[in-house]
């Protein structure tokens, strides 16, 4: 779960608190699932606001590609766990690891949705992004889905994308 604040003047959003709740089975570091938790759940933010790649000329770093600073990632991360033993698991525990990069970026997208109405489809929800959401709502226009390729038409796209691939810029070792 994500709470957020948009500045409705720039598009800005900040992450004020993120919980999250799991169950692994049986926990037998807490130490070690904490960290997988905590680490998730700051990827998420940097997915949801700020991480793109979409020229790869520009984005040759961490930084250019939007990699969240410290100051990006709310204090408050709440993580709550319920032990729910796993027979088949190892000492009636299971995987943690993914869990915690399966929707803190959906949450943070869908909490801009209640605090605003506008609804980011591609991520990430830069500000000019959720700006342009808010003016068309002023101005009582609809914020259109994206098309999503499925079946045929995406056979189309793909090839499109073999006619025009990206090229790597020679300065990439």
């Amino acid at each position: 779960m994500a709470e957020v604040e948009v500045d409705t003047k720039t598009g800005k959003t900040k992450v004020l608190k993120m919980t999250l709740h799991g169950d692994f089975g049986t926990i037998g570091s807490r130490l070690a699932v904490d960290g997988q938790m905590y680490g998730g759940l700051a990827q998420g933010v940097g997915l949801a606001l700020s991480e793109g790649f979409y020229d790869p000329a520009k984005h040759q770093d961490l930084i250019s590609q939007g990699f969240p600073y410290i100051q990006d990632i709310t204090d408050e991360l709440e993580v709550e766990y319920t032990e729910t033993y796993r027979p088949s698991g190892p000492f009636g525990s299971c995987g943690c690891a993914e869990l915690p990069l399966t929707s803190p970026h959906v949450s943070i997208i869908n909490a801009i949705y209640n605090a605003t109405g506008v609804r980011i489809f591609d991520l990430p929800a830069l500000p000019e992004k959720v700006l342009a959401g808010l003016k068309k709502l002023e101005r009582k226009e609809k914020i259109e889905s994206p098309k999503y390729f499925f079946g045929s038409d995406m056979k189309a796209e793909i090839e499109e994308f073999q006619k025009n691939p990206i090229v790597m810029p020679d300065t990439i070792a």
